[in-house]
């Protein structure tokens, strides 16, 4: 894979290692992935995409996401509960987070702070019962937020 992987429906338990530092889309969808670890993207600087949909994530750690130039990220369709404030700060080329279907129940402040090119963000079919001020602030480009079904 030069620059797209495809490493959709593999047996993953874990991101794998051994692909091209130099990949720019990572498809990592329908795997057995149950944790993401802080800098464990670190080595895939150049990434634009990720998709880890369809996983078993439950946590997502400050720092799991490395790249300065990520632009779209899916986390979809897995068992998150939880996402440390601060997680996703400098990535300010972030324009598309897709959270859709997992099990999270709140969002603190300073959550999704610094995502000034954010259009996109998919919350719906969550447990969404309390987002905190300052959780969504600067996010002056973003044109859909969906928070149905929670």
């Amino acid at each position: 894979c030069p620059s797209v992987c495809n490493c959709v429906g593999r047996g993953y338990s874990r991101v794998p290692l051994s692909l091209p530092r130099t990949i720019t889309s990572l498809k990592l969808s329908h795997n057995s992935i149950t944790n993401l670890r802080r800098h464990g993207f670190s080595m895939y600087s150049k990434l634009k995409e990720l998709n880890v949909n369809n996983n078993n994530i439950s946590k997502v750690p400050k720092k799991a996401f490395s790249s300065d130039h990520l632009q779209k990220l899916h986390l979809s369709n897995n068992k998150i509960t939880y996402i440390e404030s601060g997680t996703f700060t400098n990535k300010r080329r972030l324009k598309h987070l897709s959270l859709h279907n997992n099990q999270i129940t709140d969002f603190k402040t300073g959550t999704f702070s610094d995502l000034p090119r954010l259009h996109v963000l998919e919350l719906s079919s969550n447990q969404l019962r309390d987002i905190q001020p300052g959780a969504l602030s600067n996010l002056t480009n973003l044109k859909t937020l969906r928070l149905d079904e929670n």
